[in-house]
């Protein structure tokens, strides 16, 4: 039930909340839920989802946008129990890093995915890093940022660039493993993430730092996601934080594609989908360890 209503909006009908509300008549009333209701669609589709996780057992992640990404849908048919970064490292023979985000009240998004046996089935794990003000200024995301939080796949730091320093201690880790084929980050506003990458020698100079394009230039790798998903040849590790982010990815038409974009209030998150969407963009070249310079002429 929760399922086809989360899909359909039918959770927003006063008829099914005895089903799926069993403190209605207690502890809360229709009237409460209706008030909550309306609030919560006037501060945006991240308001909506709380709300419908809250109240009406709907699961934090599944898509409840009109113009969501396709590939939302069919997120929990990749979840992998278990898929940790130390599983993809041992049973991958290149991986990748996508690393998207970090302004002030953003997340710093980072991905980490492996081609697995070469049969082009690839493997993902996500993190999430944020700071103390960004805890402070997106409060209406609090309830989401705990549970995430809780899970082990948001970490908070003490105070920027702590948050860097994690991300390239993973850089650093898949380096080690010697199947590092590529770090893949946005192009635009990466800030110190680039010198602090050449640190451990990851570079453009040797073929392992890629500035990927974003916007319609994505739409490979986006739909090169939607495609894995569907066909079980993308799996990842079911965090509830990923979900959300698929959940808050909204589909911008373009003249010449499509574009992701997040909610216009800024309170859908959408950084760490959108670090994966860089690593997808250099897995899909098929690369490995020690990539040839040729695999830039692909990326600005």
């Amino acid at each position: 039930m929760p399922d086809r209503l989360a899909r359909d909006g039918g959770w927003r009908d006063r008829r099914y909340w005895p089903l799926i509300n069993p403190n209605l008549g207690r502890s809360t009333s229709e009237d409460f839920l209706a008030r909550e209701i309306v609030r919560a669609d006037a501060d945006g589709p991240a308001a909506v989802a709380l709300i419908a996780s809250q109240h009406f057992n709907i699961q934090i992640g599944m898509s409840l946008r009109a113009d969501g990404w396709a590939g939302a849908h069919y997120w929990e048919r990749g979840t992998e129990d278990g898929l940790s970064l130390d599983a993809i490292l041992e049973r991958s023979d290149a991986v990748v890093v996508g690393i998207d985000g970090g302004g002030l009240d953003d997340l710093l998004g980072i991905a980490v995915v492996g081609r697995e046996n070469r049969e082009q089935k690839y493997i993902a794990w996500c993190h999430a890093l944020i700071s103390p003000e960004g805890m402070q200024r997106r409060k209406q995301n609090a309830a989401f940022y705990d549970t995430f939080i809780a899970d082990g796949d948001l970490s908070v730091v003490d105070e920027l660039p702590d948050d860097i320093g994690f991300v390239i201690d993973v850089v650093d880790k898949v380096k080690q493993s010697k199947k590092l084929a590529g770090v893949g980050v946005d192009a635009i506003g990466i800030g110190g993430i680039v010198d602090a990458l050449a640190k451990i020698g990851v570079t453009q100079e040797k073929n392992l730092l890629v500035g990927v394009r974003q916007g319609i230039s994505l739409m490979g790798a986006i739909k090169t996601c939607e495609r894995k998903l569907v066909d079980g040849t993308f799996k990842h590790d079911g965090s509830t934080l990923m979900a959300w982010c698929a959940s808050n990815a909204r589909v911008v038409p373009t003249p010449t594609g499509m574009r992701i974009a997040r909610d216009d209030s800024g309170y859908g998150k959408i950084d760490p989908l959108m670090a994966l969407f860089n690593a997808v963009a250099l897995l899909a070249l098929n690369p490995m360890p020690n990539a040839r310079p040729e695999c830039r002429l692909f990326f600005a």
